[in-house]
């Protein structure tokens, strides 16, 4: 729609929608990434499509498409094709993103009608330019061959990508996965985040930490191994005591701040009283979102990190 705007294209005009494509392809390659041994990529309602990452204030560094949990293809800005440009590109200008530093290969070309032409001159340089352009429009362009070669990520190369699409999911948190093990992982890395704003995925998603630690515990059980039954956690036993009477505070706001810390500063504990604290505050989340407006910025993932570290550059 921007691309109309600035070309008065006419809406109305059959197949108008390939102006966007013809952007994209123009503007972005193709790699293909694969989730690291025993992981796997989140899919949620935001990760067939996600744009990722700043250039300065320009959006649109990535465009992230999860096609299953193992697999993941993602656009990168054709000005970012290799480490050595990467690097040069970054020590120029401000680039943002989680996945900048992830390796992609670009796909092998393969033309059946098309050999490079050569040129001594300014007028048969422009030639050869747009040599490429028009074999593309060609029937025997339909025959060329382009051959992708995944690339398999690290661990925490899997997990950030996870963490950029469990920042950006939409407000109801709705998320598949395939592995409750791998998920589990995803989770503890997504819960260590000090990302500013990403306080609030966190209450979302601690409670789920938790299930899935009691899930993977109970069906990594084998006859030849089962799984001891845990004492209480020793969180338990101290709210027990304390709700009990047996230990006592100055005033009911002491008592109020010591159990909430006391059952949600450690991220990997999970028991009624820590699930009930967080549903409240995700509740009450959701509601103060309701009630205040909007933020005043579209690209909140990136441009809420430019202005805090600016901020923090001033304050410096």
């Amino acid at each position: 729609m921007a691309k109309m705007a600035q070309t008065r294209v006419d809406p109305e005009i059959d197949n108008w929608h390939t102006v966007n494509y013809t952007s994209v392809a123009n503007t972005c390659f193709l790699g293909i990434w694969e989730a690291a041994e025993g992981e796997e990529f989140v899919v949620g309602s935001n990760s067939f499509g996600m744009w990722e990452g700043l250039v300065g204030r320009t959006p649109g560094l990535h465009r992230l498409f999860v096609v299953i949990p193992k697999i993941a293809l993602v656009l990168r800005h054709t000005s970012f094709e290799d480490k050595e440009t990467i690097d040069q590109i970054k020590s120029q200008t401000s680039v943002l993103s989680n996945l900048i530093d992830i390796p992609m290969t670009v796909a092998s070309s393969t033309y059946v009608n098309y050999r490079n032409p050569s040129w001594s001159n300014d007028q048969e340089q422009e030639a050869a330019n747009q040599a490429l352009p028009k074999c593309h429009q060609t029937p025997a362009a339909q025959e060329d061959i382009f051959t992708f070669k995944a690339t398999r990520l690290m661990q925490e190369q899997t997990h950030a990508l996870n963490s950029v699409i469990l920042l950006h999911l939409s407000d109801d948190g709705n998320v598949t996965f395939a592995s409750a093990a791998a998920m589990k992982n995803t989770m503890q890395h997504h819960l260590q985040s000090t990302i500013p704003y990403a306080g609030v995925s966190k209450y979302s998603f601690r409670n789920l930490l938790g299930i899935l630690s009691d899930h993977v515990g109970h069906t990594s059980s084998t006859a030849s191994n089962p799984v001891i039954p845990r004492p209480p956690p020793g969180i338990d036993l101290v709210l027990h005591s304390i709700a009990s009477g047996v230990i006592k505070f100055h005033s009911e706001y002491d008592r109020g701040y010591r159990v909430y810390h006391l059952a949600t500063d450690d991220i990997t504990k999970y028991n009624q009283s820590s699930s009930e604290i967080h549903g409240m505050t995700v509740r009450g989340i959701a509601k103060m979102k309701e009630i205040l407006p909007p933020l005043p910025c579209a690209h909140r993932h990136n441009f809420n990190v430019l202005r805090y570290h600016e901020g923090a550059s001033e304050r410096g």
